[in-house]
């Protein structure tokens, strides 16, 4: 095997780990988003820093591995990376993430309604 054909096979495997990692942000940011809500302003802020930032890296992988030439494997490879990822494991880890933030979201509204009854105890005195 020849060592072009060598760091194309290694650029579109690690386009296919950079696209499963793309729809794990994805997946990720939507259960995030289900919690918070989608109509706030924060929410919005979010969306355009995750892209900018998911962009960041997508051209950062490419251009680190295919000395920055667009080639059409690389985006095939992403593609088909976030493709796999939501065709496989994609419900299992939306169901762990959206246990693990509702109760975090639980136990925030526990912490909230403790420190309400703090103050009011200290009022009271007061």
């Amino acid at each position: 095997m020849t060592d072009m054909i060598r760091q194309q096979l290694l650029t579109y495997g690690v386009s296919v780990i950079c696209g499963i990692g793309t729809g794990l942000l994805i997946g990720i940011s939507r259960e995030i988003k289900k919690v918070i809500g989608e109509k706030n302003v924060l929410t919005a802020v979010g969306d355009i820093l995750f892209w900018i930032g998911l962009s960041i890296i997508i051209i950062a992988v490419n251009y680190a591995y295919s000395g920055g030439e667009i080639r059409l494997y690389v985006f095939l490879g992403i593609c088909s990376g976030i493709l796999f990822y939501f065709c496989t494991i994609n419900w299992v880890v939306s169901k762990i993430v959206n246990y693990i933030l509702y109760l975090t979201k639980n136990a925030l509204k526990n912490v909230k309604k403790a420190c309400k009854k703090l103050v009011d105890i200290i009022y009271r005195k007061g």
